[in-house]
C-alpha cells in the first residue's frame, strides 16, 4: 500500500507539473501573440483590419487625412487629390495616385503600400482590389466632426502614436469650443442648399455644413427630412423655401475648380420668385466654400466654424454673397 500510495502521489505531481508547463506555454504564446498585434479595429464595413507591424507605407485616399496623419507624428507615401485641395507642404513632395472618387488602382499596388485608408462611400470596390491582392485596407466615413476624432485615433494608433493622438484631440475639442463661444447667440434659422451640374437639391443632414450648423446652435429649417448622403437628395423647391422663410441661405457645392459660380444660376439666382426671399432681400445668401464644407477640412474643422460663426453673425464679409 505504502508503495502504492508514493506511486499515485508522483503520479498527481506529474500530471499538475504537466498542467502548469501547459498553461505557461498558453500565456507564452498568448503574450507573444498579443506583442505582434499593433492595432486591430473594425472599419466601416465591418472589416476587421489586423497589422501586426507598424505600416511604413500607407496610402491616404482624401487629402483631408494628411493634416490629421502629420498631426499625430505619422507618415504616408503617396495620396489622392479632389482638385481643390488646400494641402501640406510635407505632401506636395509626395506622388499622387489619381482622384479621390476614383484612384487609380495600378499606381496604389506600385506604391507597395502597407495599408490604404480611404472612404467607404467612395472606395468598397477598390478595397476588394486591393485586399486581393494582400493590402489591408481600412474604410472610414469622414463626413462631420465626429468622424475626425475618430480619423485622428485610427491615425494615432496605425503610427504607434496614441499619446500624442490623444492631445491632439484634446487641442481639436478645445479650438472647436472657442469657436463655438464666438457664434451669435439670437436665434438663426438657416436653410442650406446643395448644388451639383446636375441639380439643386436640399442638403443631406450628414453634411459638413449640416453639423457645422448644428453645433452652432443654427435651425436648419428643412431639419427632420430624414436625408442621408447614400440616399436620394430631397428635391428642392423654391415655393418651399418661400415657406420655409429662413433667415440665412447657405449654398454648398461639388465642382471642379473654376465651375462652380453657375450651379445656382439656373435653378435659384435667375428665377424672378428668387429675389422675393427674405434671406435675399436682407443679403444673407453666402456661399460655401468647397474646400472647407465640401471636402472635410480635417485637422482644420474649427475653421469651418468660425466661416459659418463669421458670415452667419455678420461680423466678416465673406466676398460671396450673392442676391
Amino acid at each position: 500500500d505504502c508503495v502504492h500510495r508514493h506511486w499515485w502521489q508522483g503520479w498527481l505531481l506529474f500530471v499538475l507539473a504537466a498542467a502548469l508547463l501547459v498553461g505557461c506555454g498558453q500565456d507564452t504564446a498568448t503574450k507573444k501573440t498579443q506583442e505582434h498585434v499593433l492595432f486591430q479595429g473594425t472599419d466601416v464595413r465591418g472589416q476587421t483590419v489586423t497589422l501586426t507591424k507598424k505600416p511604413e507605407r500607407i496610402v491616404l485616399l482624401s487629402p483631408s487625412m494628411l493634416g490629421i496623419m502629420e498631426a499625430v507624428g505619422g507618415d504616408y507615401v503617396a495620396w489622392a487629390e479632389t482638385g481643390n485641395d488646400r494641402v501640406t507642404e510635407r505632401a506636395k513632395d509626395k506622388p499622387k495616385v489619381g482622384h479621390l472618387a476614383h484612384p487609380n488602382a495600378e499606381a496604389i499596388v506600385a506604391a507597395n503600400p502597407d495599408l490604404v485608408i480611404g472612404y467607404d462611400k467612395l472606395h468598397g470596390k477598390l478595397a476588394q482590389v486591393l485586399e486581393a491582392n494582400h493590402i489591408p485596407v481600412y474604410l472610414l466615413n469622414l463626413t462631420n466632426y465626429d468622424d475626425v476624432c475618430e480619423a485622428i485615433r485610427l491615425c494615432g494608433a496605425v503610427s504607434g502614436n496614441n499619446e500624442r493622438a490623444a492631445a491632439v484631440q484634446q487641442e481639436l475639442a478645445r479650438r472647436m469650443q472657442q469657436e463655438i463661444a464666438k457664434a451669435p447667440r439670437e436665434p438663426v434659422r438657416v436653410a442650406i442648399l446643395f448644388g451639383t451640374s446636375q441639380a439643386v437639391t436640399l442638403d443631406y443632414e450628414t453634411s459638413i455644413a449640416s453639423d457645422v450648423a448644428r453645433r452652432l446652435g443654427f435651425t436648419d429649417v428643412f431639419a427632420g427630412r430624414g436625408q442621408t448622403e447614400s440616399a436620394r437628395l430631397a428635391p428642392f423647391s423654391l415655393e418651399a423655401l418661400a415657406a420655409a422663410d429662413p433667415d440665412v441661405i447657405l449654398l454648398r457645392s461639388m465642382a471642379r475648380r473654376g465651375e462652380s459660380d453657375g450651379i445656382f444660376d439656373k435653378a435659384l439666382l435667375d428665377q424672378p420668385a428668387w429675389a422675393t426671399l427674405r434671406a435675399v432681400r436682407n443679403g444673407r445668401v453666402y456661399r460655401l466654400p468647397q474646400e472647407l464644407f465640401t471636402s472635410n477640412p480635417g485637422i482644420e474643422y474649427p475653421q469651418a466654424v468660425r466661416y459659418m460663426a463669421d458670415i452667419v453673425g455678420g461680423h466678416a464679409n465673406s466676398g460671396e454673397e450673392r442676391q
